[in-house]
């Protein structure tokens, strides 16, 4: 199966001769394998029969051949890349009603298994809902990158015209046969463009696309808590910041500060590893302990500034 994490437009190239054979050579290939193409939400309006809702609008594609398994998805990501992009309601023109569309991982996945949404009733429930999981995600490293000029050069029929171009082509050490009965993704590898800061680092669009895919077929997603959930935890927190604080020894608040951080980040795992529960206090509780901390070290300072003074 080949997942394109492009998106193409008709104003895209200077010449229709390239454009044209882009479409027939997907065409081809999208009526024998799977294919997922690139669609890329460009501005947001807001539609008055709709009321005060913000309706994407995708670029114009390249309106390829119409095949069994030949798909359109959504490239774009969430703004937070630790969450799974299911999809958007969007128009395709502004003649055209609003409807969903997968985002290109979740599009990939129904591809590959077609029994997806009833293996997975969670899953399901989260895009009737239209909240998007959390996942765990794996480091680059451990993806298997081919160049896309091997693939090309590994065949001597489309390597003709090539051959001092391919000569020069530094081989990956992944033989392009490897790819045969995989899920591809095409994507764009560049240290400028299409690159998302993440919790495994600054990485290509293409890398995060691989993340959400394995996560989605592996089940490595977790529900998004209510909002009111990820603030009553952070206030707890913040009681037991604010009661570990409170001891007049400097060590023993410190050690006391420590444990309530090391049982809160215990008590999320759980919640993540067992019930598939993402809570998120982190931005309450980080703040909260900013200004604590920072009230009272200048607290201590005071004093041990007053003791020398009375000495």
């Amino acid at each position: 199966m080949i997942v394109v994490d492009k998106f193409f437009v008709e104003s895209g190239c200077a010449k229709e001769e390239p454009t044209r054979q882009l479409k027939e050579a997907i065409g081809r290939i999208g009526a024998r394998v799977p294919v997922i193409v690139g669609l890329s939400i460009e501005q947001r309006w807001t539609a008055q029969e709709e009321g005060p809702t913000h309706l994407p609008a995708a670029r114009k594609p390249l309106n390829f051949p119409a095949t069994a398994l030949l798909h359109e998805a959504i490239v774009n990501t969430d703004d937070d890349s630790r969450r799974i992009p299911l999809g958007w309601v969007i128009h395709r023109s502004v003649m055209e009603a609003p409807r969903w569309f997968d985002g290109l991982a979740v599009a990939a996945a129904e591809a590959y298994d077609a029994k997806l949404w009833t293996k997975y009733p969670r899953l399901a429930q989260l895009r009737d809902e239209r909240r998007n999981p959390y996942l765990s995600m794996i480091a680059p490293r451990d993806h298997v990158y081919v160049n896309a000029g091997e693939v090309l050069c590994s065949s001597s029929a489309a390597r003709a015209g090539f051959e001092a171009a391919c000569a020069r082509l530094k081989p990956s050490g992944t033989d392009a046969s490897y790819l045969r009965g995989r899920v591809v993704i095409i994507g764009q590898m560049s240290n400028d463009a299409d690159r998302h800061a993440t919790v495994i680092g600054n990485v290509q669009g293409v890398v995060l696309q691989a993340n959400y895919l394995e996560a989605l077929l592996d089940e490595r997603y977790f529900s998004p808590v209510r909002p009111w959930v990820d603030y009553m935890v952070g206030f707890l927190v913040f009681i037991g910041i604010e009661a570990s604080l409170r001891h007049p020894s400097m060590w023993r608040s410190l050690l006391y500060l420590a444990f309530v951080l090391a049982g809160t980040l215990v008590v999320l795992s759980l919640s993540i590893r067992y019930l598939g529960y993402y809570v998120n206090p982190i931005t309450v509780s980080a703040f909260v302990l900013s200004i604590k901390l920072i009230g009272w070290l200048a607290e201590r300072i005071n004093q041990v500034g007053g003791s020398h003074h009375g000495t």
